[in-house]
């Protein structure tokens, strides 16, 4: 499968990183400019990601350093994350509660 020119671009700047050419302050700004945009959660889905971290909404909220009624706002479909929140939610869906330390 061939790379996207994003990827291509975003491996040649690691190179350039790797070989002292880039800084490292150049370098996170690459990474940051070249994530993929995270696709949203379903209510249903975020109650999945919760309940496999095996929380409470309180203690979920609480990991995420939001507030329960976030988190039962999210998980009825009356709001939506967004911005770090979504973020946050990508780590713990990928990695569990334990990555946000």
């Amino acid at each position: 499968m061939e790379k996207s020119i994003l990827e291509a671009v975003h491996e040649t700047a690691k190179d350039l990183h790797r070989v002292g050419v880039m800084s490292d302050e150049r370098l996170r700004e690459f990474d940051a400019l070249c994530k993929p945009p995270l696709a949203g959660y379903t209510p249903a889905q975020i109650r999945q990601i919760r309940e496999k971290t095996q929380t409470s909404q309180g203690a979920f909220a609480a990991c995420l350093n939001i507030s329960k009624a976030t988190v039962s706002r999210w998980e009825r479909g009356q709001t939506k994350p967004l911005g770090t929140a979504l973020r946050l939610l990508n780590v713990v869906e990928q990695q569990g509660l334990e990555a946000l330390g």
